[in-house]
């Protein structure tokens, strides 16, 4: 999920034309805030109902939908808070206002959280290659005394996917799309159509039943949703939270760290050895099965999150931005073997 880009000023005036959700959610924020809270009309990103609003004392923030309406939520708040307590670059919502926060909408109530805004700079790759290393590992080392505290119990875990033919197939025939698209030679198409079709017995088994150190992870620490801050980068979503395998949220980020946000390839080996080492040198020490199952652990998310990035998850508008094109190109053509552990 894309982090919030700064808005270049306050919030628009409640006379600028909004729709009602939005005129819903600056009624609630003017009755728990103060007269003066107001919501900017337009979203932060086109696929997320994301706005940068103004509380009644003037503090700016951004209000995220809701993880849900109740558990899961206060669960990933406390995650937060807890990170934030031990000095790590998170976000936790706002005080003052319940988590989540309800805000009437046309079917219903809708579920909302405010968060504060952070000032800064956006990251740049590969030039912070180890801002995000150090900035991953250091929630890792947070986060790894947490697995059994009762107050993220309900925190959601990670689900290993169940094998169903008929999607293969579909996934499959839509590489072989995109690689035709692309013009790359047939040998790609069947390289994933091998490891497709191979997962269930190879990548899937290794990694699932390697007893790899869980813990809750971010699973989306990326450039596009960290911001350097006068303190240091601040991860700024962690809605995709989960109790899972730190070595897959490591996996994770060696993959998609430049996803959306400019470069036109993955990192190379020496990049990668930036990254790696700022991650190394802060986080927990990895145990032998961790380093054993690293290159299974790559393919695993290879397969699972970037077969979608490289067919539903994309669309024609992204597939003609020439850097956003070469990266996936280059994560179609990624071999084992270029990011050592």
């Amino acid at each position: 999920m894309p982090s919030d880009p700064a808005p270049s000023s306050d919030p628009a005036p409640s006379s600028d034309p909004a729709p009602s959700s939005v005129a819903a959610l600056r009624a609630v924020l003017r009755e728990r805030t103060g007269p003066d809270a107001d919501v900017d009309p337009a979203p932060l990103h086109d696929s997320s109902p994301v706005h940068a609003a103004r509380l009644g004392d003037g503090t700016r923030v951004v209000v995220r939908p809701a993880l849900d309406d109740g558990p899961g939520q206060r669960a990933l708040t406390a995650w937060a808070r807890a990170l934030v307590a031990a000095g790590v670059g998170a976000l936790a919502p706002v005080d003052g206002l319940p988590v989540p926060l309800a805000v009437p909408g046309p079917d219903g109530v809708e579920h909302r959280v405010v968060y504060p805004f952070v000032d800064g700079r956006p990251v740049h790759l590969p030039a912070d290659l180890a801002l995000l290393g150090d900035l991953l590992g250091r929630l890792h080392a947070a986060s790894a005394p947490l697995a059994d505290d009762p107050a993220l119990a309900d925190l959601p875990r990670f689900a290993w996917p169940e094998h169903d033919a008929a999607s293969v197939a579909e996934d499959v025939d839509a590489i072989a799309g995109v690689v035709a698209r692309l013009g790359l030679p047939d040998e790609v198409a069947a390289r994933w159509a091998d490891e497709l079709e191979g997962f269930w017995d190879a990548q899937l088994p290794r990694v699932r039943d390697a007893a790899l150190p869980a813990w809750p992870v971010a699973l989306d620490v990326r450039a596009v949703n960290v911001v350097v801050g006068d303190d240091g980068p601040v991860m700024v979503d962690l809605e995709n939270g989960e109790v899972a395998p730190r070595l897959l949220d490591l996996a994770y980020t060696a993959l998609f760290a430049g996803h959306e946000a400019g470069p036109a390839a993955l990192p190379d080996a020496r990049e990668w050895a930036v990254l790696r080492d700022a991650y190394l040198a802060v986080a927990p020490p990895l145990t032998p099965a961790e380093r054993a199952r690293w290159e299974d652990a790559l393919v695993y998310m290879r397969l699972e999150w970037g077969t979608w990035m490289l067919t539903e998850g994309t669309d024609d508008a992204e597939w003609a931005d020439p850097a956003r094109r070469g990266y996936l190109t280059d994560l179609l053509l990624l071999e084992p073997g270029r990011w050592a552990l």
